[in-house]
């Protein structure tokens, strides 16, 4: 495994399952994306799971974090799938900035409560003028849902350009974003 790596998960607990039902009905997606409902990375090295999200048992931690992969991987409660970076696709210069921004972003609180959940309801409805004024206005600066940490530490790399972090529900990921399909494998079961 590489630093940048993409881990898919597909939880068991409430809100995991919450999520799985958001993307099948309101997403409209179908097949192994729709059973998605967390995203991470691995990093800042690659012994590490890097990752934002509600508190993690067995680490005591929540927000952006990052935990032995080892000790994630047993502790994970789901399904795992990663997206491996492709042979020499990123630079040693690319590396680096992701890795400067997973250190920056660590210890970021995890977006919760009445903001939270209302920006991943946004982040499906696609209501004129609302959904962007809530963007603009009332979503918290400096909170971050999963999939918000990894895109803003591939936009750091030069990828995802254009794209708005809080626009990438867990579900894209798999193998919907177009652009990453020139930098990942498809995602393997772990």
């Amino acid at each position: 495994m590489k630093i940048g790596d993409i881990v898919l998960c597909s939880g068991n607990g409430p809100l995991s399952r919450l999520i799985i039902k958001y993307n099948r009905i309101v997403l409209k997606m179908d097949g192994p994306a729709s059973k998605l409902s967390h995203v991470a990375m691995i990093g800042p090295d690659a012994t590490h799971v890097f990752e934002a999200t509600t508190l993690n048992k067995f680490s005591g931690k929540k927000g952006v974090q990052t935990n032995p992969y080892c000790q994630w991987i047993e502790n994970y409660d789901g399904k795992v799938w990663i997206r491996e970076s492709k042979k020499d696709v990123f630079s040693a210069g690319q590396f680096e900035k992701m890795y400067d921004k997973m250190k920056s972003l660590i210890g970021r609180h995890y977006e919760h409560g009445i903001p939270g959940m209302l920006e991943l309801a946004f982040v499906g409805w696609q209501i004129p003028g609302l959904s962007n004024w809530w963007r603009e206005h009332l979503k918290t600066k400096t909170d971050l849902h999963c999939s918000e940490a990894d895109a803003e530490v591939l936009q750091s790399a030069g990828l995802l350009p254009g794209y708005r972090p809080n626009k990438l529900p867990p579900c894209v990921w798999w193998d919907c974003i177009g652009e990453l399909d020139y930098y990942y494998k498809k995602p393997k079961e772990i």
